[in-house]
């Protein structure tokens, strides 16, 4: 429940679980030591941004992180070992941006390979279970 509301109330928590708050209280901050952050989900589409994708790249260029980190389209940066070095989680306002941004991994990158997402709802996508193949 507090993963799709992290500000939900105690008492609403309350109602649906059928707990008393007193209990709702008492196992929230028994787990609290368990919660890494609270954290917010930007509407991207709010903003202009449109088009989401995956990126798996390979690269000999150590710095490529550093690098792709100025980059206004980037959400998120993992490193990885399956074959690539970086999981990219990127934005972009439309295809054309992405086609630019695709220039500039043609430059630096050995490979890549885009996964583009349709259901860009970070609610959605948090609420439900993703099998990726690779």
């Amino acid at each position: 429940m507090l993963r799709q509301n992290g500000r939900e109330k105690y008492s609403e928590i309350s109602k649906q679980t059928k707990m008393p708050i007193s209990t709702v209280f008492s196992k929230h901050k028994q787990m609290e030591h368990l919660i890494k952050k609270y954290t917010s989900f930007l509407k991207f589409s709010e903003i202009g941004y449109y088009m989401r994708s995956f990126i798996y790249l390979k690269s000999k260029n150590k710095m490529l992180s550093s690098e792709l980190l100025k980059s206004s389209h980037i959400n998120s940066i993992y490193q990885i070992n399956n074959g690539f070095h970086y999981l990219v989680d990127a934005y972009f306002k439309d295809i054309g941006q992405f086609e630019e941004f695709k220039e500039v991994l043609q430059k630096n990158c050995i490979s890549w390979k885009e996964v583009p997402i349709l259901d860009s709802d970070e609610e959605l996508l948090l609420c439900r279970n993703i099998n990726m193949v690779t």
